[in-house]
């Protein structure tokens, strides 16, 4: 993998509790808006769930087209609208002029509760979403709240080894599964009465159009936003292992992200941190390790104290809640985004601003250097 190749946003998307797209997402996590409201699934004991879910009314209406061959879910059905919804957000401002792959964030596998999306989703969602994606290209991964930076490493190689323009990653995922709820509760992860260590399960999706064309890149007034390769690594003291949990993997990812980063110091630090006191630990260790790459002033964003736990949408979120914070920007600027299944995935990215009109100015004060 070429350290040194810088892939640009040319667009964001998202569907969540607290916007129907990228830009309400990002001004309501600004403003530290929360969206947590009762929901229709009750404990056991006959608790009301607290959970964070986009209304109905913002999610676009299933395609009478599709053909639904094998067993689709209300669930499936669910994920293929807010999918949807977020696909059209991301690549609304951007000219497609051939198919693109799409790389998909599915939700994460448990063992315990083995529904799978069917085998057609995929298909399924090109067709619901009318973008040009190539369907021959395209693939899935199924690692929980990695996913996006998996489907960002997917992405690279795809760039390398081919004269695309543009790919678009993204994830999706919802936590209305009654049989998943079941078992959280009975983990006692989720944020219920008596529970002071769980958290707040939410729905919704994120994804990202990725250009190696400059021109077309996400530009507010010369400001654009580039994506180094992630790094990626496995922790093997995770959730459900008996092996000691030592913080190694989410250190070892951040590592990776930033080892041909020499830019500006990271000024955020986005983490998929739910309010499980769990995540604590490893994101204290990576960022210690590290912390010379940080500004003494960081801030750390865990913005699922808006939205809720994303599941397999929570690093394209991430990823885009980060973008659009740097393309405001007017000069140097760096975040780094941090991501940790509840299986042994970590990962890391290093996102940067490119200001033009900077380059342009220190050019100018440079020349005017020289001739004086």
């Amino acid at each position: 993998m070429d350290a040194n190749l810088k892939i640009y946003i040319g667009g964001t998307g998202a569907i969540t509790s607290v916007g129907k797209d990228a830009q309400m997402t990002f001004d309501s996590v600004n403003a530290d808006i929360n969206r947590y409201q009762n929901s229709a699934y009750l404990t056991p004991q006959q608790q009301v769930i607290k959970m964070a879910l986009p209304p109905t009314d913002a999610l676009p209406e299933l395609s009478d087209a599709l053909e639904f061959k094998g067993a689709y879910t209300l669930w499936d059905k669910r994920l293929l609208q807010l999918a949807h919804a977020a696909m059209q957000d991301a690549v609304k401002d951007y000219e497609i002029e051939d198919p693109i792959p799409l790389i998909l964030a599915c939700p994460q596998h448990y063992s315990g509760w083995p529904h799978q999306l069917p085998d057609t989703f995929k298909q399924c969602l090109i067709e619901q979403s009318g973008i040009s994606i190539n369907p021959d290209s395209s693939r899935t991964v199924q690692t929980g709240r990695t996913g996006i930076l998996e489907a960002l490493q997917i992405a690279f190689s795809y760039f390398l080894d081919t004269d695309a323009e543009a790919v678009l990653i993204g994830g999706v995922d919802s936590f209305q599964r009654p049989e998943l709820l079941e078992g959280l509760i009975e983990e006692g992860r989720l944020a219920i009465d008596g529970v002071v260590d769980g958290f707040t399960p939410g729905e919704g999706a994120g994804f990202i159009l990725l250009t190696r064309n400059k021109a077309k890149a996400m530009n507010n007034d010369g400001c654009m936003v580039s994506l180094r390769t992630p790094g990626l690594a496995q922790e093997v003291g995770h959730m459900y292992s008996d092996q000691p949990y030592l913080g190694e993997g989410l250190a070892n990812a951040v590592k990776q992200a930033l080892t041909s980063f020499n830019g500006a110091k990271i000024q955020r630090v986005y983490s998929t941190m739910n309010g499980e006191r769990f995540w604590a630990k490893e994101l204290g260790v990576a960022l210690t390790r590290s912390q010379a790459f940080f500004s003494d002033t960081y801030r750390l964003e865990h913005p699922a104290d808006c939205y809720g736990d994303l599941g397999a949408a929570s690093g394209a979120v991430l990823i885009t809640l980060a973008a659009q914070h740097l393309v405001r920007q007017k000069e140097k600027v760096a975040h780094l985004v941090c991501c940790s299944s509840d299986n042994a995935f970590r990962a890391a990215v290093v996102m940067s601003t490119e200001v033009a009109n900077q380059v342009k100015q220190n050019s100018s004060q440079n020349t005017q250097q020289a001739g004086a």
